[in-house]
């Protein structure tokens, strides 16, 4: 046997179900919204990352081609050398007139890099131009 659900009821549940849906489609709308403006405020912040990072190149006397993947690498020397000897200046000054100074030679000595020497000079040699 069936019972039947009044009509009072059945309209009732209808409405109920439609003012869900339009809830929910309306918390989507809005987490779409953030969602895009999340996204579209990140790729400023990178874009400005990346506008640093170039001035950074320029500001230490670099002339040449910026590679960014090769200025990483030298960074990531002159970052590595600090942590190794925890001296305020050593990152400065191994950075100092584009990488081509005897602290970065240094310090890939003490970073056990002299096999690599060659590789890091040509690439000094390219961003220095």
């Amino acid at each position: 046997m069936h019972h039947r659900v009044p009509h009072n009821n059945a309209t009732t549940i209808q409405q109920r179900r439609r003012r869900a849906t339009v809830c929910s489609k309306s918390s989507l709308l809005t987490t779409c919204v953030v969602l895009a403006m999340i996204i579209m405020s990140s790729g400023y912040y990178v874009a400005q990352a990346r506008e640093i990072r170039k001035r950074s190149f320029a500001g230490l006397g670099c002339l040449g081609f910026y590679d960014k993947a090769k200025f990483a690498r030298l960074e990531r020397v002159c970052e590595e050398c600090y942590q190794l000897y925890r001296e305020p200046d050593i990152h400065s000054m191994c950075r100092q007139d584009c990488f081509r100074n005897t602290v970065f030679s240094r310090c890939l000595d003490a970073l056990l890099l002299t096999s690599e020497s060659k590789k890091f000079d040509d690439m000094v040699d390219e961003l220095y131009g």
